[in-house]
């Protein structure tokens, strides 16, 4: 009898374990409801027999499915569970596991400070029982954290840890992951030969383990940066692929990251129709994710096609609404790109002071966080609003600072703005020829448009009357189709 009892005991520690097997290889493949299905399953079976470890690990188990289905209310609700039970049994490493999927939640719930107390109470537990993994996995996510905040120094001191650990102990997904993050810090700073070499690294390997949604993410970040070179059809291929494979794993963040990136490629080249439709329904989907980041950034990209339609109202109200949140998560790198974009409304609108005062607040924050690209932008700020102050050697001086920045961090579009100001104030035609080459290269239709408008007024300055109008005809024609009332109203004034 007894010889029975354990053969069915084992039996059902094998069914748990089987369970729990394939539902880890169903995340990891991206087919979520079936890895939700299992884990269910594996937990009822766990609860039945008494088995309260093993209850324990599915809780964990369930936790790492919900987090890709964003429901982040029951990972908090089930970990706490989890955390109670392995306390009761005294597992440490469940207790540190359970403290982690707690810091996760609050990451992702907008909380960093709460955040960084887990990860760090789970890190000193890993470090006390030599949990190579687990301490690996905390430094990744404390270096996300410092990322989230803008402190990239600190945050690639904390993937590189992390990296480190991950390849003396094999861990391939691990790996993948300490790749991707690395990549992003030198996208963000502007090295997108170094970004490149990290994504296709991390790419490599997850497709070699079968990690369908770290894919879906690498294809999403190689995209944004063809998008930054402007190579705009080679990142919307890689972007489709992305959404697609979000949408085969019903990956929701996924989708929605993607939408806003596709949007992006439609902003770009003056398709505003679709850059809207794309950002709404990346906003919607953010209702049921409820990821502050994420709407935050799907504000801010409705408030900029609002802008280049010339709807500086409406452009203000998301920009400031996008603030606010920013500002409550501590986002300091997306906070900063928000505030220079409200001081480019603000200019637009003619109230300069308040424009002065917002890229002042920007270039603080980007000479703190060294955001180059940001700080750039930030002087061709100033300049704008020196010359419409008719103050020209102030504006130079500006314009000549933007493009000793962008030269460093290779920012064709910024490069070519400055040089259209550097040919407004200087009136050197050369400068506008380049930026015009520039814009129609890599297709940038608004700030294109922008070129020909200011050139053809230098043209017609210059007594060019015939020459003028083909660039005033090509900025009326995108201005129109944009439904930018405001700059067709200054191109109606030229004589």
């Amino acid at each position: 009898m007894r010889e029975a009892k354990i053969k069915e005991k084992e039996r059902r520690e094998m069914v748990i374990r089987a369970y729990m097997g394939r539902a880890e290889v169903y995340n990891l493949m991206g087919k979520t409801a079936l890895a939700l299905r299992d884990a269910e399953k594996a937990k009822k079976v766990a609860e039945r027999s008494g088995f309260k470890k093993l209850l324990a690990d599915c809780m964990l188990l369930l936790c790492s499915v919900y987090d890709v289905l964003s429901r982040y209310r029951d990972m908090l609700e089930i970990s706490k569970k989890a955390y109670d039970i392995y306390g009761e049994i005294g597992d440490r490493r469940g207790i540190a596991s359970s403290l982690h999927i707690a810091g996760e939640v609050h990451d992702h719930s907008g909380d960093p400070v709460r955040a960084l107390e887990y990860y760090k109470k789970a890190l000193s537990i890993f470090q006390e029982i030599g949990d190579h993994k687990g301490q690996a996995e905390v430094l990744n996510d404390i270096g996300f954290v410092y990322d989230m905040a803008g402190n990239y120094n600190l945050a690639l001191e904390y993937y590189r840890k992390s990296l480190e650990i991950k390849e003396k102990i094999g861990d391939e997904r691990g790996m993948a992951i300490a790749f991707n993050n690395i990549g992003f810090i030198y996208h963000i700073l502007g090295d997108y030969r170094r970004a490149i070499e990290h994504y296709r690294k991390s790419l490599r390997i997850r497709r070699k383990i079968g990690d369908k949604k770290g894919e879906a993410n690498n294809l999403n970040n190689l995209g944004l940066v063809f998008h930054a070179l402007g190579n705009y059809q080679r990142a919307l291929e890689y972007y489709k692929k992305s959404l697609k494979m979000a949408e085969e794993m019903g990956d929701i963040k996924g989708k929605m990251m993607t939408l806003n990136n596709i949007g992006g490629i439609y902003q770009c080249t003056g398709n505003y129709k679709k850059a809207l439709e794309c950002f709404k329904k990346a906003l919607e989907i953010e209702k049921r994710v409820n990821d502050p980041w994420s709407r935050a950034t799907g504000l801010s990209n409705i408030g900029k096609i609002y802008f280049y339609m010339g709807d500086y109202t409406r452009s203000l109200d998301y920009h400031r609404k996008s603030l606010k949140i920013r500002e409550k998560v501590g986002e300091e790198s997306g906070r900063a790109k928000t505030l220079l974009f409200t001081g480019k409304v603000f200019i637009e609108m003619g109230r300069f002071k308040e424009a002065k005062e917002t890229l002042k607040n920007a270039e603080n924050i980007a000479r703190k966080m060294k955001l180059q690209d940001v700080l750039g932008g930030v002087f061709l700020g100033y300049a704008r609003i020196a010359i419409e102050k008719r103050r020209n050697k102030d504006a130079l001086s500006y314009v000549l600072q933007a493009l000793e920045v962008f030269g460093k961090s290779s920012s064709k579009v910024e490069i070519a703005e400055a040089l259209v100001l550097k040919g407004k104030v200087e009136g050197t035609e050369e400068d506008f020829k380049k930026a015009i080459e520039l814009l129609e290269r890599i297709k940038r239709k608004y700030e294109l448009a922008l070129a020909y408008h200011y050139y053809s007024e230098f043209l017609l300055s210059k007594g060019r009357n015939e020459e003028a109008k083909e660039f005033i005809s090509k900025a009326r024609r995108f201005f129109k189709r944009a439904g930018n009332r405001h700059y067709m109203k200054k191109i109606e004034k030229i004589p």
